[in-house]
C-alpha cells in the first residue's frame, strides 16, 4: 500500500467510510503494518481510533482475533512488529499488546487482507454483473436467456452478430438458454468453453479450470486437455494440470445453490467448507486437520453458514467458534 499516493484526506475518508467499524479496523491494520514509519498516517489513525467507542471496540476485537488466530495456527509466518512512535505506540497498544505474538500479527494480516479483497478489483472492472458474499442474482439477457449468478461471482456479456458469449470471470452461474439457430451460445471460464446445444446447465470457475454440470438438455465442453459431450445429470471437471474427470449425478442436484441449499453426498468436510465459503462474508479456518477428510451427506441452508457448518462437523466432535462477524474457526472438542 503506497500511502504517498493517497489523497491528503485519506484518513478522513476512512473515518467517514460507509464500511463497518470492523472493516475500517482491518483497513487501518494493513495500512499501519505496511507503512510503520508514516507519521501522517499514524496521526490520522489516532483521530479515527478516538473518534468513537465503536472504533475502539473494533480495534480491540481485531486484537482478540489476532490472539486467537495465533493460538490455533502452528504455521503462521513470522513478521516484524511495526515500529511505532509516540502517540501511535499508545494507540496501537490497544491492538498489539505485549502478549500478542508475531505469528498472531501475521495471521491477522492474512485475515484482514482476505476480508477486504472479495472479488478481485480487476474482475469487478471487467464484469457486467457481480455478486457479493451470500448474494444470488438473476440476470435476464437480451435474447430471453437467463443467468442465475451465484455468490462471489462475476460475468461479462459479449453479444454480437453470429454469437452469444458469456465469460464467467469468478464463481458459479446457472444458465437457461433460449434457442437461437443463428447464434451459438457459449460460456467461457478461463480456457474451458461450453457450447450450448439447448439446455439448462451450471458452470463453476475453479483454480486451474472449470466444472460443468447439466440440469437438462445437452452441452459440448471444449478445452486444451480434452472435450466432452454432456447430457442431463452428467458433469465434468476440467483441470489444466490433471485433465478431465467425468461423473453423473441426479440432475436435480445441479445448481442446488440457486435454491439457497447446499446438497452434499459423501463429500469431505474440507470440500463442504469450500461450498460454504461464498455464502460467508469473511474467513472460515479449519484448525483441526483430522476433520478434513471426514465425510458428510445432507442438505444444508446456505443462508446460515455458521449453523450449517456446525451441523457438518458436530458428529465428529467438531465445534464452530464465531470470533467476529467475519471469522469462523472450526476446532474439535473431543
Amino acid at each position: 500500500m503506497d500511502t504517498a499516493s493517497w489523497p491528503s484526506s485519506a484518513g478522513q475518508h476512512l473515518m467517514e467510510s460507509d464500511k463497518t467499524p470492523e472493516r475500517q479496523a482491518a483497513d487501518w491494520f494493513i495500512a499501519l503494518r505496511e507503512e510503520p514509519d508514516d507519521v501522517s498516517l499514524a496521526t490520522r489513525f489516532e483521530h479515527w481510533l478516538m473518534a468513537s467507542s465503536a472504533h475502539a471496540a473494533a480495534w480491540k476485537e481485531m486484537g482478540e482475533t489476532a490472539r486467537l488466530l495465533g493460538a490455533v495456527s502452528q504455521h503462521a509466518a513470522t513478521l516484524p512488529l511495526p515500529t511505532l512512535k509516540g502517540g501511535r505506540r499508545r494507540a496501537a497498544a490497544h491492538f498489539v499488546g505485549r502478549h500478542y505474538g508475531k505469528a498472531a500479527m501475521a495471521m491477522a494480516a492474512s485475515v484482514a487482507g482476505l476480508i477486504l479483497a472479495g472479488p478481485a478489483m480487476v474482475t469487478r472492472m471487467e464484469a457486467d454483473h457481480v455478486t457479493g458474499s451470500g448474494e444470488v442474482k438473476s440476470v435476464q439477457l437480451s435474447d430471453g436467456s437467463n443467468i442465475e449468478l451465484g455468490p462471489d461471482s462475476a460475468v461479462a456479456i459479449d453479444y454480437r452478430a453470429g454469437q452469444r458469449t458469456v465469460r464467467l470471470l469468478a464463481g458459479r452461474a446457472m444458465f437457461e438458454v433460449r434457442h437461437d439457430p443463428h447464434r451459438v451460445f457459449r460460456v467461457a471460464a478461463g480456457d474451458v468453453s461450453t457450447r450450448v446445444l439447448g439446455t439448462g446447465f451450471e458452470v463453476r470457475k475453479i483454480k486451474r479450470g472449470a466444472t460443468v454440470a447439466v440440469l437438462h438438455g445437452r452441452v459440448a465442453v471444449d478445452s486444451q486437455t480434452g472435450n466432452a459431450l454432456l447430457q442431463a445429470g452428467d458433469w465434468v471437471s476440467v483441470d489444466g494440470t490433471e485433465g478431465i474427470t467425468h461423473g453423473h449425478q441426479i440432475p436435480q442436484l445441479t445448481g442446488s445453490w440457486s435454491r439457497r441449499s447446499i446438497i452434499l453426498q459423501n463429500r469431505t468436510i474440507e470440500d463442504a467448507i469450500d461450498e460454504l465459503r461464498p455464502w460467508f462474508n469473511g474467513r472460515i479456518i479449519l484448525a483441526d486437520r483430522d476433520l478434513r477428510q471426514r465425510t458428510v451427506t445432507g442438505v444444508y441452508d446456505a443462508r446460515r453458514p455458521a449453523r450449517s457448518l456446525s451441523l457438518m462437523v458436530s458428529p465428529y466432535g467438531g465445534a464452530v467458534q464465531q470470533i467476529t462477524p467475519w471469522l469462523l474457526i472450526v476446532t474439535r472438542q473431543w
